[in-house]
């Protein structure tokens, strides 16, 4: 059996505004801004009659307050997984973009090189398995067709960079991507 997945970002927060790395922040509250609400729900009005009935989306409030309003939009049930979060660029969260560089210098390697950490973080072979695992789960614990992940732009195309073979280029907020997991052959699949 085959599921369509759509996979998408959350809306623009009050730090991505600002150009701060949020990665796995969750002790300040970063919602989305008026602006990334009504990205969502642009979202919601694409994704409307796509047969979407099950959601499984990050825990952090950004990306559960975009699958809250595609969920309204598609009548879908949400549940939550940390393994859908951003990547735990470790001592970077927090930061602004331009003082990354300063700070942590050479700290861009671990984009480069999935075994290398981010300082203090994790490595994005880390952040590819704990996606592909949480979502084959979802794939396996729904009877549905059709599913959709919320969650962050890093996560996301460091997953689906995995199923292409290459690097895929950076995801705006509330874009989505389309891939199938075949749960026979355990093998996920490029659609577009």
């Amino acid at each position: 059996m085959t599921k369509k997945i759509y996979l998408f970002r959350h809306g623009e927060t009050v730090w991505s505004e600002v150009g701060k790395i949020q990665g796995q922040v969750s002790s300040v509250p970063l919602p989305l801004t008026e602006f990334g609400e009504n990205q969502a729900k642009n979202l919601a009005e694409e994704l409307k009659d796509k047969g979407i009935k099950f959601i499984l989306s990050s825990d952090l409030l950004r990306a559960k307050q975009t699958a809250e309003f595609v969920a309204e939009t598609t009548g879908a049930k949400v549940e939550y997984d940390k393994r859908l979060r951003e990547t735990n660029y470790g001592l970077i969260n927090g930061k602004y973009r331009t003082e990354t560089d300063y700070l942590f210098p050479g700290y861009s390697v671990a984009y480069e090189n999935h075994e290398i950490p981010f300082p203090q973080g994790e490595k994005l072979d880390q952040v590819e398995e704990r996606m592909r695992n949480a979502i084959k789960d979802a794939c396996k614990n729904t009877d549905d067709d059709v599913l959709a992940i919320s969650s962050h732009g890093n996560s996301i195309k460091t997953f689906y960079s995995s199923i292409i073979g290459k690097q895929y280029k950076k995801m705006g907020n509330c874009e989505f991507i389309v891939i199938e997991y075949d749960e026979i052959n355990d093998k996920f699949i490029k659609t577009n």
